[in-house]
């Protein structure tokens, strides 16, 4: 399995961040390709092709981990409210100007995940910048700014581990295995 660990966006939310991609991302028709709502999410941390035993610890070190947090995991907000293109992925995505702690307390969690997992991590934790990829293939010349910034608000109350899958219509992202933010940190199979 081919997986990472991340954040989901709330269904409204990606259809009001997929309709401001519709009306405010000013691209040059041909050379991007959108990504679909439908696949939208915050990464914690890329983990790349997973073994059965790679896989186990991963699900079983998470629940470990955010069960044992001395400070609870809270449901959080996400303000995605800033637009920026990194040439070298060449791609668009949605940033939050401000990044909550959890987020980066989440990565951390991921780093330690992967580290007992035997995963080697390709970024280092510096590196990590939150965000929510909105188009691929982007070159620099097709994009100009926005005219307006999203202001796009959701709620995130759980941390997942998704499967990337590939399928004739493109890559998809389901969601394999879920810990919720609450006091009893409960853990469910999807």
């Amino acid at each position: 399995m081919r997986c990472f660990l991340g954040c989901d966006l709330t269904p409204q939310s990606k259809i009001a961040l997929s309709e401001w991609c519709e009306h405010f991302a000013r691209l040059s028709a041909s050379g991007p390709v959108k990504v679909r709502p439908a696949n939208y999410h915050v990464t914690s941390l890329f983990l790349g092709h997973l073994t059965s035993s790679q896989l186990e610890t991963v699900v079983t070190a998470c629940a470990n981990m955010i069960e044992e947090q001395r400070t609870p995991l809270h449901a959080f907000e996400i303000a995605l409210n800033d637009i920026v293109f990194w040439q070298k992925p060449k791609i668009m995505a949605a940033i939050p100007l401000s990044v909550h702690p959890t987020l980066l307390a989440l990565h951390k969690l991921a780093l330690q995940v992967a580290s007992e997992a035997k995963i080697q991590v390709k970024h280092p934790s510096s590196s990590y910048r939150p965000h929510v990829t909105l188009y691929r293939k982007v070159q620099g010349d097709q994009i100009a700014p926005p005219l307006l910034m999203p202001d796009i608000k959701f709620v995130v109350n759980q941390w997942h581990l998704f499967e990337s899958v590939s399928t004739p219509s493109g890559v998809t992202y389901p969601i394999r295995f879920s810990w919720d933010f609450s006091p009893s940190f409960a853990h469910r199979r999807e």
